[in-house]
């Protein structure tokens, strides 16, 4: 008989490879459980588990493209508008502020002549300052208020827009041309706040 050798009443363990009575169930050499299939059959190895990475993924579908996935392109649209509503936020600051008040509502437009919108940071403002020629104002001091309340409009819809890409905040002042220490109109987020035109 060789010295391999096993007979019908001993078993050889999987783990090191001792001989050891057939019906015992823990090798008493290295400690491994002999239960089940390996203290079944005796001369049985181990079984190695496939290694995770020798996986290869399912292939797509030939001819599927990425881009007629629905899920994908929602996905997109969604990063797409959240990016141009950053864009959006950081895009607008004090200067750009005054400057769309100067660009939509006071130039190319003769009644305001002259006029100016300027950011103001003691004010916390955009200051609105219109010669006394202006049409605008000659027509008020005469108790014409349709180019004023044009004007008033104007502004409240300019504020809001302002608002909008600022967090809720756009203040606007127009100063008295006579005096720039006192104020005809105020507008707040699009709200009139004070309007000189209400105390006649």
């Amino acid at each position: 008989m060789g010295g391999n050798h096993v007979s019908k009443y001993q078993q050889v363990c999987p783990n090191c490879g001792a001989k050891i009575p057939k019906k015992t169930t823990v090798c008493p050499y290295c400690g491994a459980i002999l239960t089940g299939a390996a203290a079944a059959q005796p001369n049985a190895k181990p079984k190695i588990a496939a290694s995770w990475t020798k996986v290869k993924p399912k292939a797509r579908p030939h001819g599927e493209k990425w881009y007629r996935n629905p899920w994908i392109l929602v996905t997109i649209a969604i990063f797409a508008l959240f990016g141009m509503w950053v864009l959006q936020k950081i895009s607008i600051n004090h200067d750009s502020a005054a400057h769309m008040v100067q660009t939509a509502v006071l130039d190319g437009h003769d009644d305001y002549k002259g006029a100016t919108a300027k950011w103001n940071q003691k004010a916390n403002s955009v200051i609105v300052t219109i010669p006394a020629s202006a049409p605008v104002l000659q027509n008020f001091q005469h108790g014409k208020l349709k180019k004023w309340n044009t004007l008033v409009q104007a502004l409240q819809k300019e504020s809001s827009q302002i608002a909008g890409l600022n967090n809720g905040v756009s203040n606007i002042q127009v100063l008295n041309p006579q005096s720039h220490r006192h104020v005809i109109l105020q507008i707040k987020s699009g709200k009139v706040a004070y309007n000189v035109s209400d105390d006649l």
